[in-house]
Order: structure tokens, then C-alpha cells, then sequence
């Protein structure tokens, strides 16, 4: 392995390690909404004790590293602007009628467009204008939006500027976060693992058309009243094509569904996205998110691991009715070869995981199916096992 893959370029290096991370968002959220001087005194309070700490919060406070980078202040302000900030009354041809939320460095609003014959409603993210490159990555992501023509992502409506604002109008999907419909619907696991898959075939076409989605979790997957899931916000996806320059900073991500090479700083490829799924699919059959930042980035799960943590007492507030109905049943899940599907791709090397999401998806098929999985070492035990359920 050559020096440039064991060791990221220097422009690359992670923020933070994730422990630092974990007493920086803490603070943060208290420090944000302090005024001034009650912020100076802290900071001087926290400093007397951890002067890195204090250090690494004013470096977030005041501004970003460089030009090119956007810093966890600018991030959060954009993903959680402030009530009083008035929204506009239209924005391109659209009405906006109420905000939805936000991501991927924008405020996403409910929006309508009239016409003689018809009405037509879209979730419009208007992105904030503080920073001159976000003209660029609304050009970036109605590119990749518009080259993604799949059931179970988020289809491309319209795009333009306003103001020195650019805006993007996609499909506005009425229904529940992945997580909120399996709990909602007491769905079993089968049923969790054939919604999942509908999750994994829209990372595949992503993929296929060279995107890496980069930022794959739960709520970023909205499932509609016809039970079809949705992929949203490639705000922060990379184009796997060598000419791309304007992507955003690899350190724009979601630390708990994060894989270790995007918290190590390192390139990113198509196995990025399918730790993060391995992820989504844990905690939708545990019923809890899977604490990868805990232990180190270098161990690799075993089936006994994520049995025994997902019927841990400490996940009593974070149950649902999946964990509640049997804890017995759900280890023996995890013990199985569904937990052996997830600890695969869970590998902490990219080369170890599935090499693709449509082998993963394999693996799926053969789960639901009581077939042998592709990554066993079938004995005769093992394949009547599966014959004979």
C-alpha cells in the first residue's frame, strides 16, 4: 500500500477526533445561545481547565479555518436559522407557504407553483448566501440531482437564483423518517430489511451514475403513505469523476454514521456509503443507533458485539416495540447471519466490506429467502440449516 493511502493529505485531516468532537457539540449547544460575555466567561471557565477545549471552541466561534472549509458555526446557523428570520414570500416561480426543515447548507421550505391547470408542491431549499462558493454547490447539486432519476430518490423539479441566493425545488415527499415509520407500523424484521432494500437500490443508481451520497442516515430517508422509501439531500455528495472540482470539504458529514475513513480524513468511495448503510440497517433491526464512535475505528464488529449491545439495559429509553416485544429473538437475529450481512459491511477496511451495494443487496435477498449468504464458508450443517427454513 503506498504512503498516500495510510496517510490522508494534510488539506484532508479531520477537525477533530471524535471524542473531541463529542465535548465540542456539547459545549457548543450551551455556548450558542449565550451572550457575549456570559460566551467570553465560559470559555475562560472551560480554559482553566482544558485549554485545548477552550482553544478549539473559539477557533469554531469566530470563523473558518479558510476560505474553502465551512466551519461548525456556519453550519449550524445554517441548518438551524433563527425563528425571527422572516421567510420569503416567493422565491423563482414558487409560493412558499411554510418551513420544513434543513440540510445540506440550506432552509428547506413547502412551496407551490400555479399554473392554469394544475398546482404543483415541492420542498425548495434555499440556500444561505453568506458564502460565495454556495452558488457553485447549488450548481454541483442540480447537476447530481438532475442525473438521478430513480422511484426511491427525490426527483429534481427546478433550480435558480434570487437575490444572490440559489434555490432548488425537488419533490416534496409528504410521510415519516425511516425509523419513525418502522416504529409507527411495529413492522418486523423482514418487513424492516425489504423497506431497507428500497434504501439500498437508490444508492446503487447513485452510485452507478458515479455519486457517493457521503452523508446516509435515517432521517435523510422520508418513506411515503404508499410505503415507498425516498433518498434525500446529495447537498454534500461527491462526484466520483477526477475533473470535479467544487466539491464540498470531505469533513462535511454526519459523525455517527460516518465511516472511519471520512473521520481519519481519507478519500471517500462507494464502500463510504455502504458503512453507513450497514448502520441504518443496524439500527433499524436494534431499534438503537450503533455506537461506533465508543470503541476504536480499527476493531471490527462481531455478530456477538451487536447482539449484545443492541440488548444492553442502557437501551431502554432508545427501544422500540421491535426490541420490546423479544430481546431473545432480536439476539438471535444479530447472532445469525443478518448480523453477519451487517458486521460485514460494517469492516473498518473498505476493501473488506461489500464491494458493492448490489452485493449487499445479494445478501439481503438471500437473507429473506432462508438461502446461504455470498460471505459464509457453508458447511452441510449450514446449507440444510437454510433448506430446511
Amino acid at each position: 500500500m503506498s504512503d498516500d493511502t495510510t496517510k490522508p493529505p494534510p488539506e484532508l485531516s479531520p477537525l477533530f477526533s471524535p471524542a473531541r468532537w463529542q465535548e465540542l457539540r456539547a459545549q457548543l449547544e450551551t455556548l450558542a445561545d449565550a451572550s457575549a460575555e456570559a460566551r467570553e466567561a465560559e470559555l475562560l471557565r472551560i480554559g482553566a481547565g482544558d485549554a485545548e477545549l477552550a482553544a478549539n471552541l473559539r477557533e469554531l466561534l469566530a470563523g473558518p479555518r479558510d476560505a474553502s472549509t465551512l466551519h461548525l458555526g456556519q453550519l449550524v446557523e445554517r441548518l438551524m436559522p433563527s425563528a425571527a428570520e422572516e421567510m420569503p414570500a416567493r422565491v423563482g416561480p414558487f409560493r412558499l407557504l411554510a418551513r420544513i426543515g434543513a440540510g445540506g447548507m440550506g432552509t428547506v421550505y413547502l412551496a407551490e407553483r400555479e399554473h392554469a391547470d394544475f398546482v404543483q408542491r415541492v420542498a425548495l431549499k434555499l440556500l444561505d448566501s453568506g458564502s460565495a462558493r454556495l452558488a457553485q454547490l447549488a450548481s454541483r447539486e442540480r447537476r447530481i440531482l438532475a442525473a438521478l432519476t430513480h422511484p426511491n430518490i427525490t426527483a429534481f423539479v427546478d433550480a435558480g437564483t434570487q437575490d444572490g441566493r440559489a434555490w432548488l425545488a425537488m419533490e416534496y415527499v409528504q410521510g415519516e423518517t425511516l425509523i419513525d415509520h418502522c416504529r409507527q407500523r411495529d413492522l418486523d424484521a423482514r418487513e424492516r430489511v425489504r423497506l431497507f432494500d428500497q434504501v439500498c437500490a437508490a444508492v446503487a443508481h447513485a452510485h452507478a451514475q458515479l455519486v457517493v451520497h457521503r452523508d446516509l442516515k435515517p432521517s435523510n430517508v422520508l418513506v411515503d403513505a404508499e410505503g415507498r422509501a425516498k433518498l434525500l439531500d446529495f447537498g454534500i455528495a461527491l462526484v466520483l469523476d477526477d475533473g470535479e472540482t467544487g466539491a464540498p470539504a470531505t469533513r462535511v458529514f454526519t459523525l455517527e454514521y460516518a465511516a472511519p475513513e471520512q473521520l481519519r480524513g481519507e478519500r471517500v468511495t462507494t464502500a463510504s456509503d455502504v458503512y453507513s448503510l450497514g448502520l441504518i440497517l443496524y439500527e433499524l433491526v436494534a431499534g438503537r443507533r450503533l455506537a461506533t464512535l465508543e470503541r476504536s475505528r480499527d476493531a471490527e464488529w462481531t455478530t456477538a458485539e451487536l447482539a449484545r449491545f443492541a440488548t444492553a439495559h442502557d437501551a431502554a429509553n432508545n427501544r422500540t416495540t421491535l426490541m420490546q416485544r423479544d430481546s431473545k429473538a432480536l439476539s438471535q437475529l444479530l447472532r445469525g447471519d443478518l448480523g453477519r450481512i451487517i458486521a460485514h459491511a460494517l469492516n473498518p477496511l473498505p476493501a473488506q466490506r461489500y464491494a458493492s451495494v448490489a452485493s449487499l443487496r445479494e445478501d439481503l435477498a438471500r437473507w429473506l429467502d432462508y438461502r446461504p449468504l455470498t460471505i459464509s464458508r457453508p458447511d452441510r450443517l449450514y446449507v440444510l440449516r437454510r433448506f430446511v427454513r
